[in-house]
């Protein structure tokens, strides 16, 4: 696809290619990213679960390249890859949309935690801590 090629483009990904991804990161554009590591064997040859999570990496206001964890990706069927999926770009544009503010979306939520005490929910149903 010639419009998945453009920097910057926003959501390329369908709910098909995040509840079929394979090993490494994929990006639906805008800074959001899909990173999936499936099953594989620790540095003492005892297995590691796979994770499958949402990041959104942005450059801060001082410059610095950075990751923020935006929780974990539900890819148990379509639906809820679909749903997760929809759940991240809402995320990663309250992100942005802070960014654009010159704020640190990452400042941002662990100040929230401060004062809430507690994380939010994220796309998959996990903890997170800037969820709303």
């Amino acid at each position: 696809m010639a419009g998945s090629t453009r920097r910057g483009a926003l959501h390329r990904m369908t709910a098909r290619e995040v509840l079929t991804a394979n090993d490494g990161d994929h990006t639906d554009g805008g800074g959001l990213m899909l990173r999936v590591r499936l099953d594989r064997k620790g540095a003492r040859g005892h297995d590691i679960a796979g994770q499958v999570s949402w990041v959104f990496r942005f450059s801060a206001p001082t410059g610095e390249r950075r990751e923020m964890g935006l929780g974990v990706c539900e890819r148990h069927n379509l639906q809820a890859s679909g749903a997760s999926l929809v759940a991240a770009r809402l995320a990663a544009a309250k992100a942005r949309a802070m960014l654009a503010e010159m704020a640190s979306p990452r400042s941002h939520c662990r100040a929230r935690l401060r004062t809430r005490g507690r994380a939010g929910v994220n796309p998959g149903g996990g903890s997170r801590a800037c969820a709303d």
